[in-house]
């Protein structure tokens, strides 16, 4: 993922993920389909890359800008828009600061 990450343009790529974060989101709380179609036609005018942008949303730590650590994914919260970070076999959430 992170040779992905790479090719894009390095001057604001924390900005470009952290805005394709909340386009996700924005696209979870007004679409009955899927979340990622949209912001895939919006950063990459592609469908084709639908998968891309859920791996990228699932596993990557966007504030660290690194991938989250085995047994942690991003999963959409009690809240239609929400999502957080959590270790996958226990449910807990996970908090970056104290591991």
């Amino acid at each position: 993922m992170k040779s992905l990450l790479d090719r894009l343009i390095p001057s604001n790529r924390q900005g470009v993920l952290s805005m394709m974060l909340q386009l996700v989101s924005l696209f979870r709380q007004i679409s009955e389909y899927d979340a990622f179609l949209g912001p895939s036609r919006y950063l990459t005018h592609r469908d084709d890359t639908t998968d891309i942008i859920k791996s990228i949303w699932r596993k990557w730590d966007v504030s660290s800008d690194s991938a989250l650590p085995d047994g942690v994914e991003r999963g959409w919260g009690e809240w239609r828009g929400s999502s957080n970070l959590v270790w996958v076999k226990t449910g807990n959430l996970y908090n970056s600061s104290t591991v």
